[in-house]
């Protein structure tokens, strides 16, 4: 060994004894990151690509007959995945057993636990396993009978503690996961989508209003606008409808140069509405009063707020502000 070698290394051994905070620093910015519980994952039963991925807490599911286990898949027979992590804090024999319906196949760390089918997994007889610590990789996969019910729970047990599910305090997944960022975009979008109410003009989008009700909804009525809203707001919110409500659910239809002219002509039909030919006439300070009253009766402020949207504060943040109505 020469001289540049030898400080070498008693400089290491130095840094390892004098530096203790580096090195775990070190070690530590090399850990993985993980997120709490599995990975779950379903598609069809004939399908081993995935449609739909999420967090879940448990290996557990309980689907009603006929019922789909995610928006993305049928109403058939169901294959659902579960990968990710669990993590062993010493190494021990662990107990594991199942209950549910169907076929359940289980691997951890490498070592096939269950492959198990039937009507009543219950009957399963409970497999006892060495595990070591750590984070041993678990891939659990189930599949639904295609008639009936789709039921399926993982229980363990050890010396130090009697049966019971696996917890999710034990159980994680890579958040990275390329399945699971799409599937959320995913979700996502279709969320937007019936928010947005984007089916009202784009029909013969192919999204059951069985698995999305909320497609059912529709836009507020407008039959009675003239005597609801001030005709000169309208025009105002008509032209831009965030400028008063960044959380508003309307988009900005209107661009160019003539925009203010339009909204204005569509403010002006809207005010005859459920108020033809009619100027509407000034409160009295009695109505003004008994309207007040009623607005605290009805519990409007669950909804609604008086003061300016930018100015209400996060305890009115999700209230719709009446502001400019009176205007």
């Amino acid at each position: 060994m020469n001289r540049y070698s030898r400080l070498v290394s008693v400089f290491t051994i130095l840094c390892g004894v004098t530096c203790p905070g580096v090195l775990r620093a070190r070690e530590a910015a090399a850990e993985p990151v993980y997120a709490p519980g599995l990975l779950q994952c379903f598609s069809a039963a004939d399908e081993e690509t995935s449609t739909d991925c999420r967090p879940a807490r448990l290996v557990a599911l309980h689907l009603p007959a006929n019922a789909a286990p995610s928006p993305f898949t049928g109403q058939g027979s169901t294959r659902v995945a579960w990968r990710g992590f669990l993590d062993i804090d010493l190494a021990d024999d662990f107990t594991f057993s199942i209950e549910g319906r169907g076929r359940f196949t289980l691997t951890l760390g490498g070592k096939e636990i269950f492959d198990s089918s039937g009507e009543d997994l219950s009957k399963e007889k409970a497999v006892t396993v060495e595990l070591d610590s750590g984070k041993l990789p678990l891939l659990a996969v189930y599949t639904g009978p295609p008639t009936g019910a789709r039921e399926l729970r993982l229980f363990w047990s050890s010396f130090d503690w009697q049966r019971e599910p696996v917890p999710p305090m034990v159980l994680f997944h890579d958040p990275a996961d390329k399945a699971a960022r799409e599937s959320a975009s995913l979700r996502q979008g279709r969320e937007l989508f019936a928010r947005l109410r984007c089916v009202k003009c784009h029909p013969g989008v192919n999204i059951s209003k069985t698995s999305m009700p909320e497609l059912s909804r529709d836009a507020p009525s407008l039959l009675a606008a003239g005597k609801k809203f001030r005709q000169d707001w309208l025009a105002r919110w008509i032209e831009s409808p965030r400028r008063f409500r960044k959380q508003a659910t309307m988009p900005r239809l209107l661009h160019g140069a003539g925009s203010r002219e339009n909204a204005r002509d569509i403010a002006a039909w809207l005010a005859s509405l459920g108020n033809p030919g009619k100027a509407r006439p000034a409160a009295s300070p009695e109505i003004i009063k008994k309207g007040g009253e009623l607005f605290a009766d009805l519990g409007c402020f669950n909804c609604h707020t008086l003061r300016k949207a930018e100015a209400a504060g996060a305890e009115y943040a999700d209230r719709i502000s009446l502001r400019n109505i009176g205007e």
